[in-house]
């Protein structure tokens, strides 16, 4: 019965810290409203990156636009640029 006195406390610190963990993981991954400005900007960094053809920075401003994966960014990022003449 010590035992469990003694490390009873232990265990609600570990079990408290885990779910402070868990739910910090679970509001980091909640995607914020943008504003309109941020969304022009967005917008404006992505048409930049497609007209220079660089792919990476055009997945990455097409995701904070629209809030999608890494997969649907590349996969419209790639259409386009294979639809581009010059390419």
């Amino acid at each position: 019965m010590e035992f469990v006195i003694k490390y009873f406390p232990l265990a609600l610190s570990c079990i408290a810290l885990i779910i402070a963990l868990q739910a910090r993981s679970i509001v980091k991954n909640i995607r914020h409203p943008i504003t309109e400005e941020e969304q022009a900007n967005f917008k404006q960094d992505f048409d930049e990156a497609i007209l220079c053809g660089n792919k990476p920075a055009a997945m990455k401003a097409y995701r904070n636009l629209k809030g999608c994966g890494l997969k649907e960014a590349k996969a419209h990022v790639e259409g386009i640029l294979s639809s581009q003449p010059n390419n």
